[in-house]
């Protein structure tokens, strides 16, 4: 007999959790319903809100401390890395001193560089280089600022007024709508006829529509019957077999189709089209006092 090719199955790699039993403890049972598990938080640090835009950019770019600028080590006999500029750094420095100041007045330099070296751990070091960093970065941000005229997020920006035609001006306060709730029904007489005319109203169109729906099938029917009756003119010309024409529609047929339903004594008046002609009107004589002659 053929020898049969063993399937090659992958087998995986185990290993043994030296510190299974000591994690787990012995009179662990697996819980029926789901464990949420929840992240712990690496870090405590806010979001930063505050996006370069061009002027930072080309402020970074024309940096000495800018990492593709840096061609020499400016403090040679200084142990430990140098201090850099990255946009990731200035873009945390100025959401802190945006955060800091919000809508008062700019903080000062020494308040700026405290506040600095307790968030950016690697500008926290006394590393000669640091100081002028700072004041170059305060000094860009003071300036647009300053530019600005108002502060650098948009968070912090004054509400617009309502009465401020300027277009780039938006996110303006929404006027108060005012909600036009329904008026209280009373169930009084006057709403009890308007109800009844309402009712009179729908069982006209009802029958006003069952009439057209007659009107439709008794013009189907019209054209039905004398597509027959010339069909049957043709029959008698030419069939030369004697037998009997056979008609397409029985007597039953015809005689429901003929049939008109009687219409109530209440819409008479309403479907009477000389109720509504206008020239039956007669106009009023004049008294015989109205007129001065």
């Amino acid at each position: 007999a053929p020898s049969k090719t063993k399937a090659d199955i992958p087998t995986p790699h185990i290993t043994t959790n030296q510190t299974y039993y000591t994690d787990v403890p012995p009179d662990y049972s697996i819980p029926f319903s789901y464990i949420r598990h929840r992240r712990r938080q690496t870090t405590t640090r806010a979001p930063i809100s505050y996006n370069l835009d061009a002027e930072d950019e080309s402020f970074l770019l024309s940096h000495p401390l800018y990492p593709p600028n840096i061609t020499a080590i400016p403090f040679p006999d200084h142990p430990g890395p140098t201090p850099t500029i990255t946009p990731a750094k200035l873009s945390q420095i100025i959401d802190l001193f945006e955060n800091e100041t919000k809508c008062n007045a700019i903080i000062s330099f020494e308040r700026a560089q405290t506040l600095v070296k307790k968030s950016v751990p690697s500008l926290s070091s006394n590393h000669p280089s640091i100081p002028s960093l700072l004041r170059s970065v305060y000094d860009h941000w003071v300036s647009r600022r300053s530019d600005l005229k108002k502060p650098l997020l948009r968070r912090y920006w004054p509400v617009t007024s309502i009465a401020d035609t300027n277009p780039h001006q938006v996110f303006r306060p929404r006027e108060k709508e005012k909600y036009n709730t329904r008026k209280k029904r009373l169930n009084d007489m006057d709403a009890y006829r308007k109800m009844l005319l309402l009712k009179r109203d729908f069982e006209i169109l009802q029958k006003l529509l069952q009439f057209v729906v007659r009107r439709e099938a008794l013009l189907r029917a019209r054209a039905e019957m004398q597509r027959e009756r010339f069909d049957r003119r043709v029959y008698e010309c030419v069939d030369t077999s004697g037998c009997e024409w056979r008609s397409r529609f029985s007597p039953d047929d015809v005689e429901r189709l003929l049939t008109v339903p009687p219409i109530e004594k209440r819409f008479l008046k309403t479907f009477d089209a000389s109720s509504h002609s206008h020239g039956s009107k007669k106009k009023k004589r004049r008294k015989a006092g109205a007129t001065g002659g």
